[in-house]
């Protein structure tokens, strides 16, 4: 299972604000997870799996993912209001089964569990403009990555998103992980120019 993601967060205008993982690891229930959407929906879940899942693999943190992300989504909504929209993607491996299986979480259906065993090539955000070929070198991720890129900066698109920063790549196999870095969008540094100014202008802001 390969699993490509950016490491762009913007605030909802836009704006870069910060550098983030949108894929984690998680060895000790043999998978990974992913987030698009609302960032802190996918921190949030990531750390309370960590912290308090009482699980032995993907299969049985699926019993309780979608209370506790619709629990999650609930606080998010009555801390910072609408929390736009989110979706969380669950990829591992079931004790006493073969195959990689995919679990997939949305807030637009309540995080209603959906199961996949059959293998598959999706992008989101979808591209609108372009045929999706599927890429299987480091160059046609690269590639794929910035057409989509491209696609959401020039607003082609009905919901454009940000996306920059690095483009990682995560390798999942049954028993091992291993995630390295392929790529960094050529307005890396302006971006965390740009975040370093709208970090200044918090109360909170410290420099050392």
């Amino acid at each position: 299972m390969i699993i490509v993601t950016d490491t762009l967060a913007t605030t909802p205008d836009r704006r870069p604000l910060l550098f983030q993982p949108k894929a984690w690891h998680l060895p000790h229930l043999n998978m990974a997870m992913a987030t698009t959407g609302t960032a802190n929906l996918g921190s949030l879940w990531s750390e309370r799996i960590r912290s308090s899942a009482l699980a032995r693999d993907v299969g049985m943190l699926d019993a309780v993912a979608p209370g506790v992300l619709r629990e999650i989504w609930g606080q998010l909504r009555e801390e910072f209001g609408d929390p736009g929209s989110a979706t969380i993607y669950h990829f591992g491996f079931e004790s006493g089964r073969d195959g990689i299986v995919r679990y997939t979480y949305r807030s637009v259906t309540g995080f209603v569990s959906e199961r996949v065993t059959e293998p598959g090539f999706g992008v989101r955000p979808p591209p609108e403009t372009f045929e999706l070929e599927v890429p299987y070198t480091l160059d046609e991720f690269i590639d794929l990555a910035k057409k989509v890129r491209a696609e959401n900066d020039e607003r082609r698109v009905a919901v454009p998103v940000g996306i920059g920063g690095e483009l990682h790549l995560m390798l999942l196999e049954d028993g091992r992980c291993s995630t390295s870095r392929i790529y960094r969008f050529e307005d890396f540094e302006v971006h965390f120019r740009e975040m370093m100014h709208l970090a200044r202008q918090s109360p909170h802001f410290r420099t050392e």
